[in-house]
């Protein structure tokens, strides 16, 4: 699998193609200006998923396309366990900074611990 690009990338050529603003496609989704540019300039990675589904809807992606593109899913009929989904209500944004940094830590580690082990092989 190849890399895959950034939802705020997909967000933003997506908004580009149909000539709006941030605040356009703020008003047609409902997401804030701040949230959909702090998105495309990659300062949030992990959007829930009632803002996938709003972004989704308002750039006319269906919401299983955008989770495919961006990485989320595979475009197969198994089932993928390496989706998850949190309720982050409630939390604060620095609370969710953690968790997205922990995410990050994690999946470096990951990956560090797989390039390690194909030298090994």
């Amino acid at each position: 699998m190849g890399k895959r690009l950034q939802i705020g990338d997909i967000i933003k050529k997506k908004r580009e193609e149909k000539n709006w603003t941030l605040r356009e496609l703020s008003d047609v989704s409902g997401i804030s200006m701040s949230y959909i540019s702090m998105l495309e300039r990659g300062l949030k990675k992990f959007p829930s998923v009632k803002v996938i589904k709003k972004l989704a809807k308002s750039l006319d992606f269906s919401q299983e396309q955008l989770l495919e593109i961006i990485g989320y899913m595979e475009n197969n009929d198994e089932e993928n366990e390496n989706i998850f989904f949190f309720d982050l209500n409630g939390l604060s944004e620095e609370d969710i900074e953690l968790i997205e940094k922990q995410i990050e830590f994690l999946r470096d580690r990951a990956k560090k611990k797989n390039q390690n082990n194909k030298t090994i092989d």
